[in-house]
């Protein structure tokens, strides 16, 4: 059976290990998902239904991941009405996703829901939690189920919209994009003073997926992978070999999410999208920005630029299950690439003849988040020969830094725990 894979929101623990060199700093390890042996041996084409069970908040971007990878597996290019449909979907997905991290990704007093009284003039409580019902609406008219989408095969979808669906659809991406652009406006009166004071910065790589104009991407298009300095290092298929090992290593610590959308793009195609980040831009300096506590400014950002993807995604899709569904070619192995809301997602399989799964992997973003949080708890302990309560400020500082939140400032449970090299626990710190 498939394990869900914790996502990295709330982090609650923090591991110290006394060495030689001094103290280090790690998270605790995730539980192993066992993709590739749970994969293995099933139909192809029910690979999308499956793969979203990786993790329930990101069930849109794995669903849609499996069904690029199997487009790529039968050599097929998926009809202009089926990717747009797969595009509205996404970015219904990147909204849902953006606007539950603001809501719940933390726990404790000031955090989350509560956070909603305190952030009032930020955005009211109702309105956040009509907007969480309204894109869940626009996820299952599009994906066909709920959370889970459905539709989602090699070549296509299964099904079309109806022209009553669709002019619902449009009606949420309108009432989604008034909702972003109020807490965009609510975030820089309120909020900006904190980005600005919350200097953690980590000059790391970034990995993300842009479009055909070299723009910020919420579904597929280009991989682009450029250094700490901005410079582009690879792009597209050569990305590829990223995975293999060969040229820069992803076993390397490397930025992907917000922060590695805004430094491996040119902007933004939205029009109020790129209104938004060009306010991010003359605070914040241009790209690349590594200022951690500037993925707090970029999600909201990115609530606008989703729903305006959403509202142009279905411009020019007809109503009717025609041109859904493209020709297959042989089975063979493909990969497909996906930018979540998380961060850049990317599943491979390799089928035999009969279109059974033969091998399959997931490199997930959560991965590369979780090395990025410990290069900046290493940070926080360099030079450190003992632990006192000043620096249990500094790692509680650098959890903060990467939890996304309407009130980043407000207290949250944590536990630091303190072993030895045996692995014997040796002291206990908790906060909040």
């Amino acid at each position: 059976m498939l394990t869900r894979v914790a996502p990295v929101g709330h982090l609650a623990e923090v591991i110290l290990v006394r060495n030689e060199e001094g103290i280090a700093a790690k998270l605790p390890s995730p539980v192993s998902d066992g993709f590739s042996a749970y994969m293995r041996g099933r139909l192809a084409e029910d690979l999308p239904m499956y793969a979203e069970r990786i993790d329930a908040e990101s069930a849109v971007a794995h669903h849609l991941a499996a069904t690029l990878a199997l487009d790529s597996c039968y050599g097929v290019v998926p009809s202009a009405k089926a990717s747009s449909i797969r595009r509205g979907l996404s970015a219904a997905g990147f909204y849902h996703r953006h606007l539950s991290q603001l809501l719940f990704s933390r726990e404790g007093e000031g955090c989350g829901l509560s956070s909603l009284v305190v952030a009032g003039d930020v955005v009211e409580a109702e309105a956040a939690f009509s907007a969480l019902r309204l894109a869940r609406e626009a996820i299952s008219i599009l994906g066909g189920r709920g959370l889970t989408p459905e539709r989602g095969i090699p070549g296509g979808m299964t099904s079309g919209l109806t022209e009553v669906e669709i002019g619902r659809v449009r009606e949420i991406a309108e009432a989604l994009l008034r909702f972003a652009i109020e807490v965009e406006e609510g975030f820089r009166e309120t909020m900006v003073e904190w980005v600005m004071s919350e200097a953690l910065s980590l000059p790391l790589p970034s990995l993300a997926i842009v479009d055909e104009d070299g723009k910020s991407s919420l579904f597929t298009g280009e991989l682009r992978f450029v250094d700490p300095k901005g410079s582009l290092v690879v792009a597209g298929e050569d990305v590829l070999t990223l995975i293999d090992g060969d040229g820069p290593s992803l076993s390397d610590p490397y930025r992907v999410g917000i922060l590695a959308r805004l430094n491996a793009s040119d902007g933004i195609s939205t029009p109020k999208g790129q209104e938004a980040l060009e306010r991010l831009w003359n605070a914040l300096g241009r790209p690349p920005i590594h200022r951690i506590s500037a993925g707090y400014w970029g999600t909201v950002v990115e609530l606008i630029e989703a729903a305006e993807t959403l509202r142009d995604s279905l411009e020019g899709v007809t109503p009717g299950d025609e041109d859904l569904r493209s020709s297959l070619a042989e089975p063979g192995e493909g990969i497909g690439a996906i930018e979540s809301a998380d961060g850049t997602l990317i599943h491979r399989y390799v089928l035999d003849p009969e279109g059974i799964v033969q091998r399959a992997e997931a490199i997930l973003p959560e991965t590369a988040i979780r090395a990025e949080v410990e290069v900046g708890l290493a940070l926080a302990l360099a030079g450190a020969d003992d632990v006192d309560d000043p620096l249990i400020d500094r790692i509680e500082s650098v959890i903060r830094a990467f939890q996304p939140a309407f009130v980043p400032d407000a207290s949250f449970p944590l536990r630091v725990t303190l072993r030895d090299e045996d692995g014997t626990a040796m002291k206990e710190w908790r906060r909040g």
